[in-house]
């Protein structure tokens, strides 16, 4: 009797341990504005918790530790681990983005330039370039601690020849166009 008592003591200890270590997993809070939510999970906050993700194979579901505030913002408290899988996600290899001749992408991922002739703009947009590029920088400032609410990336393409800008934007304030044929290059 005395011999159980105790096994069962030992185990009550050590599933109240347990709960207590889960109970307080470190997470991170990052209040995403819709404008992010869409570019980061492809939803609108309302729409994050009907939409499995393929992630969630691979870390903890977010939308159990996530809820909308009085100001439509999708609140995330996510672990370290669901951080990685996050990035993992939206990863368009884009340190192999950075070598291609033409791209220059900022080291806090605030901007992107593409510069070249016509020709070479038109090939790195549309067998180089990956828009996802743009998702991945703005994932890589949020979980580098960027309030998400000032999360931007200025994108522009430059003529190579003239040194002028053909097209520029502002991301999320703009959409961003992949329109070659609009551009007004000199050439």
């Amino acid at each position: 009797m005395k011999k159980s008592m105790s096994v069962f003591l030992v185990s009550l200890l050590v599933i109240t341990v347990l709960t207590f270590m889960l109970i307080n997993i470190q997470r991170t809070e990052y209040v995403l504005p819709p404008k992010i939510s869409l570019a980061l999970f492809g939803t609108e906050p309302e729409e994050f918790f009907t939409t499995y993700r393929e992630l969630y194979d691979y870390c903890e579901d977010f939308r159990k530790h996530a809820q909308i505030d009085e100001k439509g913002n999708l609140v995330l408290r996510l672990t370290k681990a669901q951080e990685k899988a996050l990035l993992k996600s939206e990863d368009s290899n884009i340190e192999e983005t950075k070598k291609i001749d033409g791209i220059s992408i900022s080291d806090d991922y605030s901007s992107i330039v593409i510069c070249g002739t016509k020709e070479q703009i038109s090939n790195i947009i549309w067998n180089e370039f990956d828009l996802f590029t743009i998702a991945d920088m703005a994932n890589r400032q949020l979980l580098s601690g960027k309030e998400p609410s000032s999360i931007s990336i200025s994108f522009k393409v430059v003529e190579k020849s003239t040194g002028r800008v053909v097209y520029a934007a502002n991301w999320p304030q703009e959409a961003i166009e992949l329109a070659v044929k609009k551009w007004q290059f000199s050439e």
